[in-house]
């Protein structure tokens, strides 16, 4: 809280194995979200309304085509080639090629000259991996934040956007089939169903359905087939009671027209027990659904129809009290009757007052149209996309006892459309090329309340008053792109791409005093202002690239992406909420070489950011002065394939990223969140063991050095409970996780065993200043030990 001043194709990687914090019924929504806040343009109770047809009809629905496809086993068990269902699938996940299509065509991730980890649906279901925070233990140099606000956002190379100001689009955004996904709240959705996710390094300079300045997490979603298949996995987590079902079903309606209905179930019971109130926290009771419609009527033609839409309730947040030097919150609990010790033990003590705990509900929708034509080798592509979701919050947001610091309601949400029409020549062509125009038309609106009470204890806030933000932004998008692959000769090849933008961004914005008192010395109140602003940038990319033969590659590039400027979505006042565009520079210079079934590739990087859109929360508002930022480092991955049974593999990146602005201790420090070195490191096993049984064994390490949480103390910290630091660092990790599945060679079903943290690691992954708490601070531990059942059967 607080104010806020100044392709088609996919293959498959090494599974990185992840227990399942597994999850089980949606429970019943909140009274107090049955009704829009009249000030917010997107409907909630549309959604309401429309989850009986998610929960049931999609459930109903695979639910009966599962029984279908087993009444008429032998149609369930073909596929194209004639194989069963189970076989094609097993063929998939130990193919070693990996298809990725973040140039917008279906190449080997060896032949393209960027940085891209690449991680299938079936690596990521075996992992156990289904939220993208899971994402940070299968690649090296990405991390994950999820803050106090229930705010997701991603960082790559140790860069990324601030997640305390909800107006800011994320320099690392998400591309769900194509389309664009820039904002937090729809990170929440759940990772189900998944032909592969790609997770791109570096800045995006041209081809990204909306350009981003430092990454992009790219999902592509499983395509219907084009024979009767079902497939369901059911995940227990045994330390905690959580559950996740997962169902799929492919349906083919005609000999051109498929069908694909699939939905995923999940309740994670909480770790952190609340003492206050007696439950566990953080809860999450979750529904997703989507259906997908292929169409297939000659060689030439094909178009997706993609309809999807989640429901994600979390119950709690998991922050306890770090540290409280002064005893205010010592004081608090007393004034509560509550039990109290400051330290990261598990516990908080969380009471939300009237409303109980804290709550987040986030829905979303999202319908994709992608038609691709083919005319002589060049095709012709369509993206139409339409979305919209709603991020409803009632917040105790010192997260400690009593009512001092309340947000409710505190609700943001969007409507979206996109449109993509691009062209691409032959790509074995010695000239090729990529070109397209882009339109994006968003509406974004926030109502926030922020209601303070002093707690009169010495040393305690002395705040009092509450007030009320809305804000309500209007952006449009127009963009030409394109890029151009030149064959020189003797394997030496140049690219050279190009996006021109034009972004307009309107917003209303207002603030309004409930309760007078002195909180409007810090968040005065001011009527509604409209402002707008209209930029037109050109970004680019350049590169060579080497190829002497099919399994080398060396690449240099350099690239330029910028990031719009806006609006702070709690500004002190109107004439002091606009932020500037972010702009990033690039540089990277990289190796692939490919050893039969075995690959390693190499690269450096450096990239330069000025005026990074960020937020650091200082205890009652946030610092959003714009940063520049500079990372440079090296990465490296690597998968040896020793036999067919046994394969080794690993990732490591060293990012040195520093503050380039401001003055001591800001300048010259390490942004939150930046660790210097990241990496995993995998065993992978899988033979048979009789009687038409396979095992699969996988031993897999993730490890981190520090992260540190505040620029404002110099990144000084003693440990994970320190004594002489406000605000607590991330000690530097190794956690491993590991897996033992048994199951018929066919494939038809598999038995597995998920552990993840097996040795019970304590980590910090989260920390910050307190709200209004004085001389105290908060922090989140990331999940112990657990231990997962996981039964997959394929039809």
């Amino acid at each position: 809280m607080g104010a806020d001043h100044s392709a088609r194709d996919g293959g498959r990687i090494h599974a990185i194995i992840v227990a399942a914090a597994g999850p089980c019924r949606p429970s019943d929504p909140d009274p107090a979200f049955q009704q829009r806040p009249d000030r917010m343009n997107h409907g909630y109770s549309i959604y309401i309304n429309g989850r009986v047809t998610m929960k049931y009809l999609l459930w109903t629905s695979v639910a009966g085509a599962a029984l279908l496809s087993f009444a008429d086993p032998a149609r369930a068990g073909e596929t194209q080639k004639g194989e069963s269902a189970a076989e094609a699938e097993d063929s998939r996940t130990y193919t070693d090629e990996i298809v990725v299509t973040a140039r917008k065509r279906a190449e080997s991730v060896q032949d393209i000259p960027i940085s891209v980890a690449a991680l299938s649906g079936d690596a990521l279901q075996a992992s156990g991996i289904t939220t993208f925070e899971g994402l940070t233990s299968a690649t090296s140099g990405f991390t994950a934040l999820r803050n106090a606000n229930n705010n997701l956002t991603f960082r790559v190379r140790g860069l990324g956007t601030g997640a305390g100001n909800d107006g800011y689009e994320q320099s690392v955004a998400l591309f769900i089939d194509g389309s664009y996904a820039g904002r937090s709240p729809e990170y929440n959705q759940a990772m189900f169903d998944v032909e592969r996710v790609e997770i791109i390094k570096g800045t995006q300079a041209a081809l990204l359905a909306k350009n981003t300045s430092l990454g992009a997490v790219s999902l592509t979603s499983r395509k219907p087939g084009e024979d009767w298949a079902f497939n369901g996995t059911a995940t227990y987590e045994m330390a905690f009671s959580s559950l996740k079902l997962d169902a799929g079903v492919d349906i083919p309606l005609s000999d051109t027209l498929f069908l694909r209905l699939a939905g995923q179930s999940d309740a994670t019971r909480g770790y952190i027990r609340n003492v206050a109130l007696g439950t566990r926290t953080p809860r999450i009771d979750a529904l997703a659904g989507r259906a997908v419609l292929v169409w297939k009527p000659n060689a030439d033609l094909d178009a997706t129809l993609l309809y999807q839409q989640f429901r994600s309730d979390t119950h709690g947040v998991g922050e306890e009290v770090a540290i409280d030097s002064l005893g205010v919150a010592a004081g608090r609990a007393a004034l509560a009757g509550v039990p109290f010790q400051p330290g990261l033990d598990y516990r908080q003590h969380v009471s939300g007052g009237s409303f109980g705990d804290t709550y987040d509900r986030t829905t979303g929708h999202r319908a994709i149209g992608t038609v691709n034509y083919d005319m002589g080798g060049y095709t012709l592509t369509s993206v139409s996309a339409y979305s919209r979701f709603q991020q409803n919050r009632q917040m105790d947001a010192d997260a400690f006892v009593g009512m001092y610091t309340t947000q409710v309601p505190f609700n943001n949400g969007n409507r979206q459309f996109t449109q993509e029409l691009r062209i691409s020549s032959p790509a074995e062509d010695p000239f090729n090329f990529v070109a397209g125009l882009f339109y994006l038309n968003e509406d974004f609106d926030l109502i926030r309340s922020v209601d303070v009470r002093p707690d009169g204890l010495p040393g305690g806030s002395t705040l009092n008053g509450e007030n009320i933000d809305y804000f309500d932004q209007n952006t449009k998008n127009y963009a030409a792109f394109g890029q151009a692959n030149l064959e020189i000769g003797s394997g030496l090849s140049a690219s050279l791409g190009l996006r021109l933008n034009k972004e307009d961004r309107t917003v209303t914005l207002s603030r309004e005093i409930v309760r007078a008192g002195s909180l409007a010395f810090l968040f005065p109140g001011f009527a509604p202002a409209t402002l707008s602003r209209s930029a037109t940038t050109l970004d680019g990319s350049v590169g060579l690239q080497y190829k002497p033969d099919s399994d080398k590659l060396f690449y240099i590039s350099a690239s330029r992406g910028t990031k719009s400027g806006g609006y702070l979505t709690q500004g002190t006042n109107a004439s002091t909420a606009a932020y500037p565009a972010e702009r990033a520079d690039t540089i990277e210079a990289g190796t692939k070489l490919s050893f039969g079934r075995s690959h390693l590739n190499f690269s450096l990087f450096q990239t330069d950011i000025s005026d990074l859109q960020q937020a650091l929360f200082l205890g009652g508002v946030f610092d959003t002065t714009p940063l520049d930022v500079r990372s440079r480092g090296a990465e490296l991955d690597f998968s040896l394939r020793a036999t067919d049974a046994l394969r080794f593999s690993g990732s490591v990146t060293y990012s040195d990223a520093k503050i380039l602005t401001g003055v001591a201790p800001v300048k010259g420090s390490q942004p939150l969140n930046a660790p210097k070195w990241t990496g995993n490191a995998d065993i992978d096993y899988s033979a048979p063991i009789g009687g038409d049984f396979s095992l699969d064994a996988n031993l897999g390490a993730e490890f981190s050095s520090q992260r540190v949480w505040s620029t404002f103390t110099g990144n000084v910290c003693t440990g994970p409970n320190p004594a002489s630091a406000l605000v607590p660092c991330t000690d530097p990790y190794v956690r491993f996780n590991a897996r033992l599945a048994i199951g018929p060679d066919s494939g038809r079903w598999k038995l597995s065993l998920i552990g993840r943290n097996i040795f019970d690691r304590k980590v910090v992954a989260y920390a910050r200043v307190a709200t209004f708490i004085t001389g105290a601070s908060m922090a989140t531990l990331a999940p112990p030990r657990t231990m997962a059942i996981q039964f997959t059967l394929n039809r």
